[in-house]
C-alpha cells in the first residue's frame, strides 16, 4: 500500500486535539507543529479524514520537496514534476503560498506563486499543448506552496474547501468561530458524548 506525507491544518491551538482525534481515526502516530499535524497515512486514510475529522481543517497530500540556491533551480524541480498526470488542461487551479523564513529569492508570497504558476502551466503546456486556467475562489484543484528559507515542499489539497465548510447549511451567515474551532473547544471540554450538551452562547 502506498504511504504519502500528509500535513492536516487546525485551528492554532487546537494542535494536540487534532493530533488525538486522528490518531483516533487512523492509528497513525502524528506530529505537533504550529498550526497543524504531520503523519504518514495511504489513500484510505487521505478519505477517512477528510470524511471524519471535525477539528481539522485541510489535509495537504506532499507532492514534492526540494532545496534550492537560485530561481532557475527552483523553476526546474517545479517544472519537472508530472503535473499533467493531475491537472487536465480543462481544470482550474489555484496556489497558496506561504513563507516561514524569507532567503535572497523569495521574501513576497504572491511572486512565489506565480513563478509556481508559470512552472505548472508550461509543463502541462508542453505535455497537452494547452495550459489551465488560474482560479482563486473556487479552484478544481488547490495547491500549497511552503518556503523555509531555501527549502520547498508543494502540497495538494485533498479537502478542497475547508473541512468545516461541509455544505449543510443552506443559509451561511457569519460567526465568532468556525466548527473547526467550535468542535476543538467541544473535545477540551471532556464531553463523554452521552450526557446532553446545553451550549449557552448559542
Amino acid at each position: 500500500m502506498k504511504m504519502y506525507e500528509l500535513f492536516l491544518t487546525c485551528p492554532k491551538g487546537l494542535e494536540k486535539i487534532c493530533k488525538k482525534e486522528i490518531e483516533d481515526i487512523c492509528l497513525k502516530k502524528a506530529k505537533l507543529h504550529e498550526g497543524g499535524i504531520s503523519f504518514d497515512g495511504s489513500m484510505e486514510d487521505v478519505y477517512k479524514i477528510n470524511l471524519h475529522s471535525r477539528v481539522g481543517m485541510n489535509l495537504l497530500l506532499k507532492l514534492l520537496e526540494f532545496n534550492f540556491n537560485d530561481i532557475k533551480t527552483f523553476y526546474d524541480f517545479v517544472y519537472n514534476y508530472k503535473w499533467h498526470t493531475i491537472i487536465h488542461p480543462k481544470s482550474t487551479f489555484s496556489i497558496n503560498s506561504n513563507i516561514i523564513q524569507e532567503n535572497s529569492i523569495f521574501n513576497n508570497s504572491q511572486f512565489l506563486s506565480l513563478k509556481i504558476k508559470d512552472a505548472i502551466c508550461d509543463r502541462i503546456r508542453k505535455s497537452k499543448g494547452k495550459r489551465p486556467e488560474i482560479d482563486k475562489k473556487n479552484p478544481q484543484i488547490s495547491i500549497r506552496s511552503i518556503i523555509d528559507k531555501e527549502s520547498c515542499k508543494i502540497y495538494i489539497n485533498s479537502s478542497g474547501s475547508p473541512l468545516y465548510m461541509r455544505g449543510y447549511k443552506k443559509n451561511q451567515h457569519k460567526a465568532s468561530i468556525n466548527e473547526s474551532l467550535a468542535s476543538g473547544l467541544i473535545f477540551l471540554s471532556n464531553w463523554d458524548k452521552k450526557t446532553p450538551l446545553l451550549d449557552p452562547m448559542c
